[in-house]
């Protein structure tokens, strides 16, 4: 997915494109949303994609937000493919804290 495309996804509360990607139940999907959603400013919306230029500060921030500590948040962006979709890389993070 873009850029835009996440950011839509996040703006929109889509839950049910988030519970598609494998470990991530709506109630985590939910958290997800409403966790990344306050890093859009919706009503100046100008296309700009400023939240997801890093997407390893971007794990790094949702995890935090999610309650794990900066440096747990750190090696586990650390250790997950950032070629990716952010929510695959924030799902295969949780998941690696998981372990």
């Amino acid at each position: 997915s873009s850029p835009q495309g996440i950011k839509k996804i996040i703006v929109n509360e889509d839950v049910k494109i988030l519970v598609k990607a494998q470990g991530i139940g709506a109630k985590t999907a939910k958290r997800i949303l409403l966790e990344l959603k306050d890093k859009f400013n919706i009503e100046n919306d100008n296309n700009d994609i400023e939240g997801f230029e890093d997407v390893e500060r971007e794990i790094i921030e949702a995890l935090m937000s999610l309650g794990y500590s900066e440096s747990e948040s750190k090696k586990a962006s650390k250790n997950v493919d950032k070629n990716v979709r952010i929510e695959d890389a924030i799902k295969a993070s949780l998941k690696y804290l998981m372990k």
